[in-house]
């Protein structure tokens, strides 16, 4: 399994900004240029990216790249497309010579990250408010989360989860609230420049499902990559707003 080096030295979150990475490449393969090679060189490099992400035999990445693909589908082409196409993406994947194919809920990895979770939840119920303390979670239980959702939880209680999960549903929301506005302006001269901004927005929708699908499975509550993403999407946010004020 590949990985790199300090925070990236884990083969799971070198996948994970891996992921985040592919929808801000194909963007960019969006602009064309140099007779098509600038197209060809962020395909190319998207498709890299995807190799990696095999390389990094990451079970949570497979199935982020999975949820980034289906949300598009999703947004483009329907529903029942969505489904159709993640189904049969599935049964590829599972044929695939990676860990996926030990993806059973009987398996010890994920016999144990299921038990963890259990204990997630209990230290929640027993300290509802605040939680065990950030750093705390090991303290009561043999293994870490594996779920970053659980982990704040059990960690940083109701006061904190509600701080932590706002931070993220709010960032989630921003790309959707530009995605709701027609994609029509029927302005000739301002239309280029809303399709780029409905375009980024798609990216860094897309970008968090892939983050936050990967997250699920793994204790990255607090990490950089959490707050770069979250940083990324408010400034672009912000931008919008300022860029955009009192046009129809």
């Amino acid at each position: 399994r590949i990985q790199y080096v300090g925070i990236f030295s884990d083969p799971n979150d070198m996948a994970m900004v891996l992921v985040m990475a592919m929808p801000m490449a194909l963007l960019l393969s969006g602009r064309g240029g140099w007779l098509g090679l600038r197209r060809l060189f962020w395909w190319a490099l998207s498709l890299a990216l995807l190799y990696g992400v095999f390389l990094t035999d990451s079970r949570g990445a497979f199935l982020a790249v999975m949820a980034m693909a289906g949300v598009w589908v999703w947004l483009k082409r329907g529903l029942l497309v969505a489904g159709v196409l993640g189904t049969a993406g599935m049964a590829v994947l599972m044929m695939l010579p990676t860990r996926m194919q030990e993806l059973d809920a009987g398996e010890s990895s994920a016999y144990g990250r299921i038990e963890t979770w259990y204990d997630g939840i209990q230290m929640f119920i027993e300290h509802p408010l605040f939680g065990v303390g950030v750093g705390n979670f090991t303290e009561h239980t043999w293994l870490t989360a594996h779920n970053s959702f659980v982990l704040v939880l059990a960690e940083t209680g109701i006061v904190g989860y509600t701080i932590w999960l706002a931070m993220v549903v709010y960032c989630f929301m921003m790309p959707i609230m530009v995605l709701r506005l027609p994609a029509d302006l029927g302005n000739e001269e301002f239309q280029p420049l809303w399709t780029q901004e409905r375009r980024m927005a798609m990216t860094l929708l897309i970008a968090q499902v892939g983050f936050y699908a990967c997250a699920f499975f793994l204790s990255r509550s607090y990490v950089i990559l959490l707050y770069i993403m979250l940083g990324m999407v408010t400034g672009w946010y912000s931008g919008v707003r300022e860029r955009w004020a009192g046009m129809p």
